[in-house]
């Protein structure tokens, strides 16, 4: 089966598992062999609420989140995207504040300190990925601009387990700068799709990661893009 046409099959069916009766009952038969054992901590309405956040329906997505019952943390970390998204941006910060003081799980707190320091880093800077730091990240993205350096040490991106387990893929564009050692400095992520969901994985890989040294003092901008793909 195409990747394509796998995803909206599970899509389908998280939305059918969320919804509950006896369609509910017959998506969770399609969805066992692809989940197995590791979705029974999670919950199928976040699953749920993530492909509906992957397909850009905050709506939809809050709706799910909201039915979250098991894993609380992680919804209100997809809830606290979509406030941010949608330019709610004291909500959003409130959100992710109170995951981070919280008892929350590894992805959720780590996703909330991500977005913490980036707002506040964009706020320092005077620009958002909501506006036209995003469309000159795309062109970064997208043109000979983009200067990828010389990987020596390259670690695995720690795939999110939830967003692994619902099968939701992504990337993420870091963009820093290198000491003298090939060292990575002051990363962030510049743009992501889904917007937010990789940010905290992708700046752990960029960090852990060393480049060939520059050679010289280099103040300009290094990216990387990172994929987050389900095997």
């Amino acid at each position: 089966m195409r990747a394509s046409a796998r995803a909206s099959r599970v899509a389908a069916a998280l939305a059918a598992v969320a919804l509950g009766g006896a369609v509910g009952c017959a998506a969770r038969s399609v969805l066992a062999p692809r989940f197995g054992a590791e979705s029974s901590a999670l919950d199928e309405s976040l699953f749920a609420a993530a492909w509906a956040y992957r397909g850009g329906d905050c709506e939809t997505a809050r709706e799910y989140a909201e039915a979250a019952r098991r894993t609380p943390d992680l919804a209100q970390l997809l809830i606290a995207h979509c406030d941010e998204l949608a330019l709610e941006f004291s909500r959003a910060r409130e959100r992710y504040r109170a995951i981070a003081a919280g008892e929350a799980s590894d992805d959720a707190k780590g996703g909330a300190l991500a977005r913490l320091e980036e707002m506040e880093r964009a706020a320092l800077a005077g620009f958002s990925r909501t506006g036209a730091w995003e469309q000159r990240a795309r062109r970064i993205a997208g043109s000979a601009q983009a200067r990828v350096p010389r990987v020596i040490e390259r670690g695995t991106p720690p795939f999110p387990t939830w967003l692994r387990v619902a099968g939701v893929e992504g990337w993420a564009l870091v963009e820093f700068t290198l000491d003298a050692n090939g060292r990575v400095v002051a990363p962030f992520v510049a743009d992501s799709d889904p917007p937010f969901l990789f940010d905290a994985a992708a700046l752990q890989l960029a960090r852990g990661s060393r480049y060939e040294p520059p050679g010289r003092k280099d103040a300009q901008p290094w990216n990387v893009l990172v994929r987050f793909e389900v095997e």
